[in-house]
């Protein structure tokens, strides 16, 4: 049976600036998912490879990565520019380009760590006290933020070991990327540098301790609000407002230190950390120490 002609009609359904517009918005929602299955894989070859076998695990990743935010960069601009004129348009690709930003430093850190026969050049830390953290930041709750455990999606305070690739879930299912914080005074770290005092109530931040052989060592701890230590998942310290010096195990490579920072009541917002005793070597925020 065929359809009489009045049935049928070339008008469309609706405006194809909408259609392109459902559709961009569907590919966003596509790859936000596939960039955090990525940064999952990236983690696992991190923790099950070799450095250079990680690197050309990890490498294609991060360029297909690169490949396709830049693509939907330039599908929004040429969206945006149909309906709206240039004026708002820096500030509505933001996170976009937030998005390539990362997916970027993150390339170049995987191109870096691949040439393990040209290791990069070490620094010394000023004066020993350690400026260079990754961060994590969370809103007030309405309990004690002291005993509340923010990274508990990730494993938790004791499990979790921070790296300039990995993420974090804050409590409204919002994902993070470990942000880098790079203390510009030598001695100490002046939180209020990075984070509003008004909105921000927690801080994390980490670091990675590389020693060559396992060893005990002294360390000096500043902070101006309570705190907590952690290292290699285990509670060093628990204090209000300290300054603390006291005797810490390494084991040989890697470890992980952990530090939570609560915003105190009234006063500047800092916190030192350092191994008074020992030639410390870093490259960003992996701290070497040699026995």
């Amino acid at each position: 049976k065929q359809l009489r002609d009045d049935r049928l009609s070339a008008t469309p359904l609706f405006d194809r600036k909408d259609f392109d517009f459902w559709i961009f918005k569907f590919a966003e929602l596509k790859h936000s998912i596939l960039s955090q299955i990525a940064l999952l894989q990236i983690t696992s070859f991190q923790d099950s490879k070799k450095s250079s076998d990680a690197a050309d695990a990890i490498r294609p990743l991060c360029h297909e990565q690169l490949l396709v935010w830049n693509t939907l960069l330039d599908q929004f601009e040429y969206l945006w520019l149909e309906e709206n004129n240039r004026n708002w348009l820096a500030d509505a690709k933001r996170p976009l380009l937030d998005k390539i930003e990362f997916w970027s430093e993150m390339s170049a850190r995987v191109e870096e760590a691949g040439h393990t026969d040209n290791l990069p050049e070490f620094t010394a830390s000023g004066d020993k006290f350690f400026t260079y953290w990754l961060s994590a930041d969370f809103f007030a709750l309405n309990e004690d933020d002291a005993d509340h455990d923010f990274l508990r999606p990730e494993g938790g305070e004791l499990r979790i070991k921070p790296s300039a690739v990995g993420y974090y879930v804050r409590p409204n299912g919002e994902y993070h990327s470990w942000r880098k914080i790079i203390s510009q005074d030598l001695n100490r770290v002046w939180l209020e540098d990075f984070f509003q005092m008004d909105s921000v109530s927690t801080v994390y931040t980490s670091c990675q301790i590389v020693a060559s052989a396992d060893m005990s060592v002294p360390f000096e701890f500043i902070s101006s609000g309570e705190s907590k230590v952690i290292l290699n998942g285990k509670v060093i310290t628990y204090k209000e407002g300290m300054s603390d010096t006291n005797v810490v195990s390494l084991v040989e490579g890697r470890n992980y230190l952990l530090l939570k920072h609560m915003r105190p009541t009234s006063g500047p917002w800092y916190f030192s950390f350092r191994l008074p005793d020992e030639v410390v070597q870093h490259r960003k925020y992996r701290y070497y120490v040699e026995d």
